[in-house]
C-alpha cells in the first residue's frame, strides 16, 4: 500500500461521528491535500494506530501531540485553530457498528482511497470523507448469504432506513426506481422476485400510463424489464390478447398464399426482427411452423 493511500482511516460510515461533527463549528485548520503532496506524508504517518485497530469503536483519530512530531509544540495556535480561545475537542465515537477490522482490510491490500474517496484532495477538516454502507457492498454483496448482516451489525441494532416509513409498502416500487443502488445494499434481485412472484401483486406496479408507453421503455431499457418478465412468452401472450400487432402486420398483402406476402420480403431483409416474437419451437426456424417441413 502507498503512502499516498493510507489516508484518513477511520471506521467505516461512522455518519453519527460526522453528524456530530458538522453540527458544530470546527475551527481546525488543515489540508489533507498539502500535507499529502506537498510534503509527501502517507495516512499512518498521523493514523499510527490503524494497522492494529480491530474494531469500530477505536479512536483513530488523531490526538494533538501527533501534530507535535512536526510542528513545534509552543508555536502559535493560530496555525491550526481560527479561534483558539473557544476550541472544543472534535467528538469521538461512541456509538457504531458492531464489528470492522480495519487491521484486516489492511492485511488484504485494500487502500484506505477505496473507501475514504476523495480525501486526498480535501483541503478542509469537514466533510470526512467516511464512506457510508453503499461504500462497503461492492466487495461485500453475498445478500444471500444466511446472517449477511451479521457481519457487521449486531441483533441490537435497527437496520430499518428511515426511508422505511408506515406506508412504505405502498410506495417503494416507485421509491426503487429513483434509489435503486440504496435498494441494492440490501436486497437481491431474487428477494424482489420471490416477493413479487407471478401474479401475486396486490397493486399497480407501474404508472397508469404505462400500457400505452412501455414499448419505448422497453427499446431503451430492456434489461430493466427482463427483471421480471424473464419470458419471451410474457410479452407475446400479452399482445395476443389485447390483439396488439406491428403495423406492419396490419397491412394488406401482409401474408398470402400464393407469393407469400410482403412478410416474406420483411423477413429476408430482418429476420432477427420477426424472430424476437416468433421463435422457433423444438429447434425447426419459425418458418416451419406455418410453411411445413418441406
Amino acid at each position: 500500500m502507498t503512502r499516498l493511500l493510507r489516508i484518513l482511516a477511520i471506521p467505516v460510515a461512522a455518519i453519527l461521528f460526522t453528524a456530530l461533527a458538522m453540527s458544530q463549528d470546527v475551527d481546525l485548520l488543515f489540508s489533507h491535500k498539502m500535507h499529502i503532496e506537498d510534503v509527501g506524508m502517507g495516512c499512518t504517518d498521523c493514523h499510527m494506530n490503524v494497522s492494529e485497530s480491530d474494531s469500530p469503536k477505536d479512536d483513530l483519530l488523531v490526538p494533538m501531540e501527533t501534530c507535535f512530531n512536526c510542528h513545534d509544540e509552543d508555536g502559535p495556535c493560530t496555525l491550526c485553530h481560527e479561534k483558539p480561545e473557544e476550541y472544543e475537542p472534535i467528538p469521538r465515537i461512541e456509538n457504531y457498528i458492531g464489528y470492522f477490522s480495519h487491521e484486516q482490510h489492511l492485511a488484504e491490500d485494500i487502500e484506505c482511497s477505496t473507501c475514504h474517496s476523495g480525501v486526498a484532495a480535501s483541503e478542509t477538516v469537514a466533510p470526512m470523507h467516511l464512506p457510508g454502507m453503499i461504500t462497503c457492498t461492492p466487495c461485500h454483496a453475498e445478500l444471500e448469504k444466511p446472517d449477511y448482516c451479521a457481519d457487521c451489525h449486531l441483533p441490537s441494532e435497527n437496520l430499518v432506513p428511515p426511508t422505511h416509513t408506515v406506508d412504505w409498502e405502498n410506495l417503494h416500487g416507485i421509491e426503487s426506481q429513483v434509489r435503486e443502488k440504496e435498494c441494492q445494499m440490501c436486497h437481491s434481485e431474487q428477494s424482489c422476485l420471490s416477493c413479487h412472484d407471478s401474479d401475486n401483486l396486490d397493486r399497480q406496479v407501474h404508472p397508469l400510463n404505462f400500457k400505452f408507453n412501455h414499448a419505448l421503455k422497453a427499446q431503451g431499457n430492456k434489461d430493466n424489464c427482463t427483471t421480471c418478465h424473464q419470458d419471451q412468452s410474457f410479452c407475446i401472450d400479452c399482445h395476443r390478447q389485447e390483439f396488439v400487432y406491428p403495423r406492419s402486420h396490419n397491412r394488406v398483402g401482409w401474408s398470402n398464399r400464393s407469393s407469400g406476402g410482403s412478410h416474406a420480403r420483411a423477413a429476408m431483409a430482418d429476420l432477427e426482427s420477426c424472430l424476437s416474437c416468433h421463435a422457433g419451437r423444438g429447434g425447426d426456424p419459425v418458418c416451419v411452423q406455418c410453411h411445413g417441413k418441406n
